[in-house]
């Protein structure tokens, strides 16, 4: 039996991926992920205690590179938007979001779609898409996830296509 890590968010995050895995293409394995969804997006918890764990379910043979490839996309990509809140260019650019949104009388939990909201909200809402690709980006860069880094904010159809068989695998 493996040693279990010495850093306990490391072991917590081992414990929480590796039931996913362990539940593949369950109801379960759907519930678990999602409430580590809203854990980063809640609190912008620190991801890369994450991403190593998935990297050593990989390593170990536990998961296949899609799954690994999927859980730090969609991992970095929750904290990073959860970290967005104390970016002051995001809360900025949100801000703008919300006035033109509130201006337009759409209601604050819903969104325009792209291409459907006014000129302003579009230009605004790709700012903001840059401005979270930016952090996104540096994101992983700092956990050393730099071939995913290079592909943020870019059509790579190969990577993503990647990032929806492990997600397919792992929660339907």
């Amino acid at each position: 039996m493996a040693k279990p890590p010495a850093d306990p968010r490391l072991a917590e995050a081992l414990e929480i991926l590796g039931s996913i895995v362990s539940a593949r293409g369950t109801a379960e394995a759907r519930e678990v992920f999602d409430d580590a969804m809203q854990l980063f997006y809640r609190t912008g918890t620190d991801v890369v205690p994450w991403l190593r764990a998935a990297r050593i379910l990989e390593d170990t043979g536990a998961a296949a590179e899609d799954e690994v490839t999927f859980f730090i996309v969609r991992l970095s990509e929750g904290a990073a938007g959860g970290q967005s809140e104390d970016d002051p260019e995001m809360a900025r650019l949100m801000s703008g979001i919300e006035a033109i949104k509130r201006a337009h009388g759409l209601p604050e939990d819903e969104d325009w779609h792209v291409g459907e909201g006014p000129a302003e909200w579009t230009a605004l809402n790709q700012e903001w898409e840059r401005a979270l690709d930016r952090r996104w980006h540096a994101l992983l860069v700092a956990a050393g996830e730099h071939k995913i880094a290079s592909a943020v904010g870019m059509e790579l159809p190969a990577l993503w296509d990647r990032v929806r068989r492990g997600g397919e695998r792992l929660l339907t």
